[in-house]
């Protein structure tokens, strides 16, 4: 019998997503505590950005605690590669609302994020461990990331709803997931 190495696993759980959510938190305490010093618009709109990029975080960050048993270093390689690109991702959100610029590159990467997700939930996951309804999330995710780079992409408020939908979605098709590792870092 083959051994599992927890090495990914554990330096994708405890050291990078932990480093990157962190960072997240701390730039969004940041925009916080400068609401203000702008447009009143812009700046709650940094703020609600801001919050919707630390719950999203956390939830893939939970969602990828789960997979401990089947970790491996493809599974690696793939959160290697979306961190890069959520990175990206939310900073050009960002930066985009607060220079008032277009949402290309949050939509490049995040309709790339998505179709990243669903070849590792439809090639990459284990039969047994696949989620359609994931599945179904990655697919959306993929449209309306499309939708939104040709149809709205100078549009903030499309790009901030794009980021809420997928979150509040995710968390809805995932949560079979999230729960018991919530459960079983309260027990024990």
């Amino acid at each position: 019998m083959k051994k599992h190495n927890h090495i990914p696993y554990v330096l994708i759980t405890t050291l990078y997503y932990p480093a990157i959510l962190g960072t997240l938190i701390y730039s969004m305490l940041n925009d916080i505590a400068s609401f203000g010093s702008g447009s009143l618009s812009v700046d709650i709109m940094i703020i609600v950005a801001s919050l919707g990029i630390v719950v999203s975080f956390t939830f893939d960050y939970l969602y990828s605690l789960s997979f401990k048993e089947h970790y491996s270093m493809k599974y690696f390689v793939f959160d290697i590669v979306i961190l890069y690109l959520l990175l990206i991702s939310y900073n050009s959100l960002l930066k985009s609302i607060k220079q008032v610029s277009e949402f290309s590159t949050f939509y490049s990467c995040y309709t790339l994020i998505h179709i990243i997700f669903t070849i590792w939930d439809v090639f990459v996951v284990n039969k047994k461990d696949r989620s359609y309804s994931i599945i179904s999330y990655d697919i959306l995710g993929s449209i309306f990331s499309v939708v939104g780079y040709y149809g709205f992409r100078s549009d903030s408020y499309a790009a901030i709803t794009l980021l809420w939908v997928t979150t509040v979605y995710y968390f809805m098709v995932s949560k079979e997931a999230i729960f018991p590792i919530i459960n079983q870092h309260n027990n024990g």
